[in-house]
């Protein structure tokens, strides 16, 4: 018989989950399995990481 998380175990992983993704979708475009998805849909490798931020403001005319 296969134990079940408890609430606190699973709060526990839900507590990780959301820094990490915020931290990985800062620097990517894609989860890792959804630009796999995406490779194999397309036929080529998708490109993965964000562009870099531009630090120059750009100026309003």
């Amino acid at each position: 018989m296969v134990a079940l998380p408890t609430l606190g175990e699973l709060g526990l992983l839900f507590a990780l989950q959301v820094p990490l993704s915020q931290w990985w979708l800062a620097r990517f475009r894609f989860g890792p399995a959804e630009w796999l998805w995406r490779s194999l849909t397309y036929g080529r490798a998708q490109p993965m990481r964000l562009a870099p931020r531009s630090t120059v403001e750009p100026s309003v005319s």
